[in-house]
């Protein structure tokens, strides 16, 4: 399963967010997660940033062990002092577009 979490983090708290989502990808990795990429957004506007990040995990009940795991709670607090909102977004990966990819044909709309 595929997770795409975006996060809106307090600009000030970068370093505190970056502390904790170290945390959380070594958690994540103890129940087959894996932070798979990352991708930054900073707009340049207002005193916060976004983050993207694009999770696998086996199934989704090992998606709810690592939610439930005692040592990610018991940094909650750091978590909160950074992240101002989290949008998260729970699919499949498909591979509907490799064959197009890449492949220079071309082809546009008539």
């Amino acid at each position: 399963m595929m997770i795409v979490a975006t996060m809106k983090v307090k600009r000030s708290e970068l370093e505190a967010f970056r502390s904790f989502e170290g945390l959380a990808a070594r958690i994540m990795q103890r129940h087959g997660g894996a932070l798979e990429r990352a991708v930054f957004v900073d707009s340049g506007e207002g005193d916060w940033v976004r983050e993207v990040h694009l999770v696998r995990f086996d199934d989704a009940a090992a998606f709810e062990r690592y939610r439930e795991d005692q040592e990610l709670k018991s940094h909650a607090a750091l978590r909160e002092r950074c992240v101002l909102e989290t949008e998260v977004l729970v699919g499949d990966e498909v591979d509907y577009y490799s064959s197009s990819i890449g492949s220079g044909s071309g082809n546009t709309a008539s």
